[in-house]
């Protein structure tokens, strides 16, 4: 994700979400998180933020929420949310229980 400072800010934080189409919180994670720093921002600057992982999720329909958020002392403010800004539809050859696929292998002596 890009972002795009339109005043100063003090260590901003860049996340994502990923829920059900129900609203249920399946995973995220943020740059504060994963101990990644973005450092301050200048007026005009920009940043680009890229996740990468492993979407072990079962099969089904998911969004996709972004936003930039910081700490002001120790109140969250959000500068920018996008929610549900991508639909992802995740085609599995199996089916589990859960969110989670566990890649499990099966073995039987």
């Amino acid at each position: 994700m890009k972002i795009h400072a339109n005043q100063d800010v003090h260590e901003p934080i860049s996340t994502f979400t990923i829920k059900t189409l129900k609203g249920t919180d399946v995973t995220g994670t943020n740059t504060m998180f994963e101990n990644v720093f973005l450092g301050d921002l200048k007026a005009g600057e920009e940043k680009i933020v890229t996740f990468t992982q492993n979407l072990n999720i079962q099969g089904g329909e998911y969004l996709l929420s972004i936003s930039c958020t910081h700490y002001e002392e120790d109140e969250l403010r959000a500068f920018h949310r996008l929610y549900d800004v991508i639909s992802l539809t995740v085609i599995s050859e199996k089916d589990t229980v859960g969110f989670y696929d566990m890649n499990s292998k099966v073995e039987v002596l």
